[in-house]
């Protein structure tokens, strides 16, 4: 996917409210972005770091910058969680995901059951597979790890991929990995082990599991290949 353009660089100099952000543009400029990540951002918000926001040419956002990605070392991190599903959906139109290919339909946004909604549905006559996907963000060396924060949200859509397999269907969590220095992907138990447990139990009980790293070159952001993972 192409993120929106212009994109104007700048340095983070504080996230607070978790979804706001205040950013210096190269310009001078002091601007409050728009931070659409509800995760805790561990080791992402270092003050100074370059950051790339996008503005948006709605005249009703109240913030119409958005920030976009960070730069850590020498990795940028995609920030925008909406962007990781819109680099998924792109890559599942185009073939990029082996084990997902051969379906005709790819619905966004599909709804299970009563209440419960999934990134995607992929249908092929009778077939389906429901799919959810999570932005990674969080390293430790060449270690990536999720989540970053407590998620009871990632732990009621495991149950939930759970029973889809109970029902007869193909149920995927696909995690991407949005920076290009790990390895290895791995749970956070040591920050929620609740979601640790239930995604090995989700793995032991049908659910697939994928991990596939990204690749970041401002303003694109792909797919790119099958990350090693342990649960």
């Amino acid at each position: 996917m192409i993120l929106p353009e212009p994109l104007f660089s700048g340095k983070l100099i504080q996230r607070y409210k978790r979804f706001l952000a205040d950013i210096e543009l190269e310009t001078g400029e002091i601007i409050t972005a728009h931070c659409a990540n509800p995760g805790s951002m561990i080791g992402l918000l270092q003050n100074g770091s370059q950051v790339l926001v996008s503005k948006s040419q709605d005249p009703k956002r109240k913030f119409p910058f958005s920030w976009e990605l960070i730069k850590i070392g020498e990795t940028w991190v995609v920030v925008n969680t909406a962007n990781t599903n819109r680099v998924i959906h792109e890559a599942l139109l185009k073939n990029q995901i082996p084990e997902l290919i051969g379906y005709s339909e790819i619905r966004p946004e599909a709804v299970w059951g009563d209440h419960t909604r999934f990134d995607f549905l992929l249908r092929k006559e009778s077939d389906q597979c429901f799919v959810e996907v999570k932005n990674v963000t969080l390293a430790e060396n060449i270690i990536a790890l999720f989540p970053d924060s407590i998620t009871q949200r990632g732990t009621k859509h495991l149950n939930e991929l759970m029973k889809v397999v109970r029902k007869g269907h193909r149920a995927v969590m696909c995690f991407l990995v949005s920076r290009e220095d790990c390895q290895l992907f791995k749970p956070a138990a040591h920050i929620d082990l609740v979601y640790s447990e239930t995604l090995r139990k989700a793995q032991e009980n049908g659910v697939e599991v994928l991990v596939y790293q990204a690749k970041i070159s401002p303003p694109q952001i792909t797919v790119d290949y099958p990350l090693k993972f342990e649960l």
